[in-house]
């Protein structure tokens, strides 16, 4: 009895235990289920929300990283092209590189979308974000580790993040200031210059109170404001949220474009020119002291107005162009408390020529195109004879055609039976004499008669008076003008074994000049410069091959790029023995080593050359300079900078350009104030040695009276041996006609007194 209640006791205990482990096993599969389900709904809520924030991006060439647990997400909901990328996998046979460049067909609003995915999950964001000192560092490290992304010449680009940990990036990137515009300085996020940030918070299973996340397909745009600093807060803030609305994802895409631009915008404070700057202790981007008492007087706080005329008068032309540009945006109430102490983050370089690197210049603004030409004193002389000025009315090629006509003509003139009165006649006509032929008496044939007339007239007209003028109007016009010293060579190919002197201002900018001397490096510098600037002269194209003259200076500077060679030890470290530097300041060394004459000439821009010109030429020593011809080293100059979005200086230069300010003032201080060369340092105004070389005047004069001379000895001779023909030919005249008479009264004579009767 007692073991069938133990028994029945047993069975029930099992039985409850049976009981509470099936209650249990439903519960956990009903827990499980409710998982899996809210994991699959959490999932689908996010692959939906991916394929919408495609939707608002749709005129982007958007990458879509796969990595960081990307792979989970569903893309068939993504209508819109996308470029999927996983850096994780190591491609060797394919160009990968240039993935993320090509541009949908709609330009309008075209920009650069690159989605990453938890970014939290990236080695070095994580770690930018948990040692919170460290960003920067870490986050160009993460570009430099994804080779999808493409250089900052193209924007606009958008990074957009969709990230459990928004807000510990908003801290991470705004703390990062404005050094991720600063793009000059070594070491830096330059290359986030055109960056603009967007985070996207991802979806949560359940909030913070525990209970279910409720699910809103509107998605939150929180973009970063890259400008903001003290001096703009009250612009924009440091971030702005737009709210993109189901179903009006593409219109959001538009809100975003007009925030991007205002956000760019915001570039004009934070500009400065090199044409400003000075090299200081306190740092490399200094105002010079004309500047920084022209924003302290005029762009302080207490001024009332802006004097532009004062300001043309303290300053150079590329300096008032700065304050043109900038006049309106210095005296702004974001920068009127102390305008010099405003930071720079662009940097406007002077104008120079253009190198058209694309691989480090993008934005490019072109002036006017600038060769090189030359001038020496070697080989400079009279190059000619006493005799050149009966010739040089006309060319060589005229006086082989005219040669040709008269032989032409003197064939036509032959006659039957007639003599060498027809060349005298031709003769004539030349020399303009009265020459009477008469030739009607000496041809019967009336064809021949017409023909002979004809040929006559027509030579008469034509070479004895149109060219007899011609020529004594131009030779009198020679007669006129003094004899002139020319040189052997016109061009740089005839330059053979000569050394150039070229001022350091040539080959650098002022601004360039004044650092380089600060560090001792100016020497160092020139040659290597120079022999950049060869180098990409040496490289022709197509169209420059085309043209011999181009092609043959090409040619030129390549050759002369291998002239340049390093020389350690040297002063210079590099040496060429058809080059050397000189100063515009240095005049006196110049000159003396120029005047000597010896295979040595002036290189520089062809307007500086011929400014030179009346200044060297204005000597005691009666040496005269000759210029080369032009087209060295022929380029284009103008401004070249980075990359800056919305760039508002070059909006004020096209401007300026275009409404024909910039052509006034740059006339106007060529004019007034223009750029210091050697003359200027020589105090040269007006020539103080005037001569005129007499005895080369007159040379030309006595070349006329030499010809007169000749001509009328060749008169009188001819004159004295016609008298003289004229004078025998009239006694062999007599004494044939005489000789008989004279001979028949000798014969009767002698017969009438003879005393032999038989005769």
């Amino acid at each position: 009895m007692q073991d069938d209640v133990a028994f029945k006791h047993n069975e029930s205990h099992w039985f409850m235990v049976l009981l509470f482990f099936t209650k249990f096993n439903n519960l956990s599969a009903r827990r499980d289920s409710e998982f899996i389900s809210s994991k699959v709904a959490s999932n689908n809520r996010e692959n939906q929300r991916l394929s919408h924030i495609a939707d608002i991006f749709v005129n982007c060439t958007t990458v879509f990283d796969m990595r960081n647990g990307s792979r989970d997400f569903a893309l068939n909901g993504i209508k819109e092209p996308l470029i999927l990328v996983n850096p994780e996998l190591v491609v060797t046979n394919i160009d990968t590189v240039q993935i993320s460049l090509p541009r949908r067909k709609n330009i309008l609003g075209n920009c650069y979308a690159f989605i990453l995915t938890f970014p939290e999950n990236d080695y070095n964001l994580r770690i930018g974000i948990e040692s919170g000192g460290n960003f920067k560092e870490n986050l160009i490290a993460h570009r430099s580790s994804v080779w999808y992304y493409i250089r900052q010449f193209y924007f606009p680009q958008y990074f957009v993040w969709v990230t459990k940990f928004r807000s510990e990036f908003q801290k991470a990137i705004q703390a990062l200031g404005l050094g991720i515009l600063r793009q000059y300085e070594n070491g830096n996020l330059g290359d986030f210059g055109l960056v603009n940030f967007v985070l996207i918070d991802v979806l949560e299973d359940r909030g913070e109170s525990g209970e279910e996340f409720t699910y809103n397909s509107d998605i939150l745009l929180h973009c970063y404001n890259r400008y903001y600093s003290e001096e703009t807060q009250n612009v924009l803030p440091p971030w702005t949220t737009i709210s993109c609305r189901n179903g009006y994802y593409p219109s959001c895409f538009e809100d975003l474009i007009i925030l991007t631009d205002k956000i760019a915008d915001l570039n004009k404070y934070f500009w400065t020119l090199e044409a400003w700057l000075k090299m200081s202790n306190a740092g490399p981007y200094v105002d010079s002291e004309v500047v920084h008492f022209i924003k302290s007087k005029y762009l302080s706080e207490n001024s009332e107005s802006f004097d532009m005329r004062e300001v043309v008068e303290l300053t150079t032309f590329e300096e008032f162009v700065g304050f043109w540009i900038f006049q309106d945006v210095l005296f702004d109430s974001v920068n009127k408390t102390e305008p010099q102490e405003i930071k720079v983050l662009h940097l406007l370089p002077q104008i120079k020529e253009l190198m058209y690197l694309t691989w480090y210049y993008h934005s490019v603004l072109p002036i006017e195109r600038k060769s090189w030409s030359f001038l020496s004193c070697d080989g400079v002389g009279y190059h000619s004879n006493m005799w050149s000025p009966l010739v040089t009315p006309f060319q060589l090629v005229v006086w082989a055609l005219v040669c040709i006509n008269i032989l032409v003509i003197v064939l036509f003139l032959r006659v039957p039976g007639s003599d060498i009165n027809v060349k005298l006649l031709v003769v004539g006509i030349l020399m303009e004499n009265s020459i009477l032929l008469n030739v009607d008496s000496k041809v019967k044939d009336l064809w021949w008669k017409h023909s002979f007339r004809l040929s006559s007239g027509f030579f008469t007209i034509l070479f004895g008076t149109i060219l007899t003028n011609y020529y004594k109007t131009s030779f009198t016009m020679e007669m006129i003008v003094p004899a002139e010293k020319f040189a052997m060579w016109r061009t740089l190919m005839d330059m053979k074994n000569f050394t150039f002197y070229i001022p350091y201002e040539t080959v650098f900018t002022h601004g360039t000049i004044e650092g380089l001397e600060a560090e001792n490096l100016l020497d160092k510098m020139f040659y290597p410069k120079l022999q950049l600037r060869l180098l990409t002269r040496g490289l022709c194209n197509a169209e420059e091959k085309l043209i011999p003259s181009l092609a043959g200076y090409c040619g030129m500077a390549e050759l002369l790029t291998y002239s340049i060679t390093h020389r350690p030890g040297s002063h210079t470290e590099y040496i060429s023995p058809f080059f050397k530097p000189t100063r515009y300041r240095n005049f006196t060394q110049f000159v003396k080593e120029l005047g000597t004459c010896d295979k040595v000439a002036y290189m520089d821009f062809s307007g500086n050359v011929e400014s030179a010109i009346d200044h060297l030429n204005d000597n005691q020593n009666h040496k005269v300079y000759k210029k080369g011809a032009d087209g060295f080293m022929s380029v284009m100059h103008g401004w070249e900078s980075l990359p800056v979005q919305n760039n508002f200086v070059f909006k004020r230069l096209n401007v300026m350009i275009s409404s024909g300010i910039f052509k006034y003032w740059d006339e106007w201080f060529k004019r007034v104030k223009p750029e210091k060369l050697f003359k200027h340092y020589a105090n040269w105004k007006f020539p103080e040695f005037r001569h005129v070389i007499l005895e080369q005047f007159n040379s030309k004069i006595f070349t006329a009276f030499y010809a007169y001379g000749i001509c009328v000895g060749i008169v009188v001779i001819t004159f004295m041996v016609e008298v003289v023909f004229r004078v025998l030919k009239l006694c062999y005249g007599f004494y044939s006609s005489a000789l008989p008479r004279r001979c028949k009264s000798y014969v009767l004579h002698k017969l009438c007194t003879s005393d032999d009767p038989a005769n």
